[in-house]
């Protein structure tokens, strides 16, 4: 009786076939996914930035030294 101990090197090439098709398939939304946390960044340092001049502009509002001419941000 022949004692099998292994795997033959057809379904070793199978499975590396499906693991690269597999990763074929991942690697586009990884990259996606990149560009998304980049772009999500940005959008929340403008959030900080808008917040803290509106900050600014409320402090100056109760000293009474804000200017009349208002730049807009947004």
């Amino acid at each position: 009786m022949k004692v099998n101990s292994g795997f033959s090197l057809i379904e070793l090439t199978i499975v590396i076939i499906i693991l690269g098709i597999f990763a074929a398939v991942a690697a586009p939304m990884f990259i996606n996914t990149a560009s998304d946390a980049r772009v999500a960044n940005v959008n929340t340092l403008k959030g900080a930035l808008l917040s803290s001049t509106t900050l600014v502009y409320s402090r100056a509002s109760i000293q009474g030294v804000e200017k009349e001419r208002k730049i807009r941000l947004d």
